[in-house]
C-alpha cells in the first residue's frame, strides 16, 4: 500500500449501506490516470497545492438519486509502523439527480 492514501467517503439515507448503492467508498487514484467504469465510484486528483486539493468524481450508474454526504479520509505511515487517519466532514450536502447521457442509467434518452 502507498502513502498517503486518500478515501472518500460518500451517503445518502438514514441507513447507508453498499448493497443498497447509499454508501459509496473511493480510493482516489493520485496519479490522474483512472479510467472510469460506469458501474463504480472512481475518483482521481486532478490537481493539488499546500491548501487545497481539487477531485473528480465518477458516480455510478445505478447511484441512488438524493442529497449525500461526504468526508475525506487521508490515511499516512507514521513511523514506519502503524496508520494515521485524518478525517474532513465536509459541512455541506450535494444532491444527485440522474444522468441522461449515461446508458446505464434508468434515464437514459
Amino acid at each position: 500500500m502507498l502513502f498517503p492514501l486518500t478515501l472518500l467517503l460518500i451517503t445518502t439515507g438514514e441507513l447507508p449501506d453498499i448493497a443498497d448503492a447509499t454508501h459509496g467508498e473511493i480510493n482516489v487514484d493520485e496519479t490522474g490516470e483512472v479510467k472510469f467504469e460506469s458501474n463504480k465510484w472512481n475518483g482521481r486528483i486532478v490537481e493539488q497545492n499546500e491548501n487545497s486539493v481539487e477531485m473528480e468524481v465518477h458516480i455510478p450508474a445505478n447511484c441512488a438519486i438524493g442529497e449525500w454526504s461526504f468526508c475525506v479520509d487521508t490515511r499516512t505511515l507514521v513511523d514506519g509502523k502503524k496508520t494515521k487517519t485524518f478525517r474532513y466532514e465536509h459541512p455541506d450536502n450535494f444532491i444527485i439527480l440522474l444522468n441522461p447521457w449515461c446508458k446505464g442509467n434508468r434515464s437514459f434518452q
